[in-house]
């Protein structure tokens, strides 16, 4: 018996069948593919908008872009016991609710000797620097003093302790004023030092423009300062103060020599004209 091998015979349903499921396929395929070029579109995306978001917040912390959340003064300079002159440099930082701030000096009567107004233009939640320059006019009564810096609106005040220049170039002399670069205001002026061993106990003032003419020129008796330092105080007028010519002038203080009559320089202290 001879064996017979049977092929079996596809219809054409059976061929349309197949080909529907292959279709079926194929866009099940491509919708997945699409999903999932959606997904990761949507995740880098978001990604970049996290790092931009920190770049941004570190570019906000720096010194130069600081944000203000309450009303503040600071003050940087001077500092805490720091020796000043007649001529000071107050530097610190505000607030944006701040547009006008005051500075002041005074010494430890509570006299003020020298102020200034400070007018500020700031930008919204920002922090601002500030500087102003403080022209001392009187002088002052003792060797330590206070500047304050205040603001009415937002109430607000800072200060710092600080120390007055003293001069002492000759072993017989120390000045405490006029201070160094003290602008000479008015007509009044208070000397205050020690002195110790002049000749006769005379100490001889004088006060020089920048052309060098004497402006005010005086004399002041020490006792009691021939082997020990005494302590001095002299309140003196000037008529002719506004004779002066140029901006800076000299105080000269200086005695006669018991030898021969000359004159000792002590001490010089320059100071300005308004």
């Amino acid at each position: 018996m001879e064996n017979v091998t049977t092929t079996p015979t596809i219809t054409p349903r059976d061929k349309n069948s197949t080909i529907t499921l292959v279709l079926i396929g194929v866009v099940i395929i491509l919708c997945l593919g699409f999903i999932v070029v959606v997904i990761g579109y949507i995740g880098l995306t978001t990604g970049t908008n996290k790092v931009n978001t920190t770049d941004t917040t570190v570019t906000d912390s720096t010194p130069n872009s600081l944000v203000a959340t309450q009303p503040a003064i600071t003050l940087s300079e001077p500092t805490e016991m720091q020796i000043v002159n007649g001529q000071i440099d107050v530097k610190g930082t505000a607030t944006y609710q701040f547009n006008n701030i005051r500075v002041e000096l005074f010494d430890e009567t509570n006299a003020k000797l020298a102020s200034s107004t400070v007018s500020l233009t700031s930008v919204s939640d920002s922090v601002n620097n500030w500087q102003t320059q403080l022209d001392v006019l009187m002088s002052p009564n003792t060797t330590k003093g206070k500047l304050i810096v205040s603001s009415v609106e937002p109430a607000t005040e800072v200060s710092v302790d600080i120390k007055f220049e003293s001069y002492s170039e000759s072993e017989n002399l120390v000045l405490f004023t006029p201070l160094k670069n003290q602008i000479m205001f008015s007509n009044d002026l208070a000397i205050r030092g020690q002195a110790k061993g002049l000749f006769e106990g005379l100490l001889q003032i004088r006060l020089k423009d920048s052309d060098g003419n004497i402006i005010y020129s005086d004399s002041i008796t020490i006792p009691d300062q021939l082997l020990s330092f005494t302590d001095f105080s002299y309140d003196i007028s000037m008529d002719d103060l506004s004779s002066a010519q140029g901006l800076t002038g000299t105080w000269e203080f200086y005695y006669s020599s018991a030898k021969d009559g000359s004159e000792v320089i002590l001490q010089t202290i320059p100071i300005r004209f308004l």
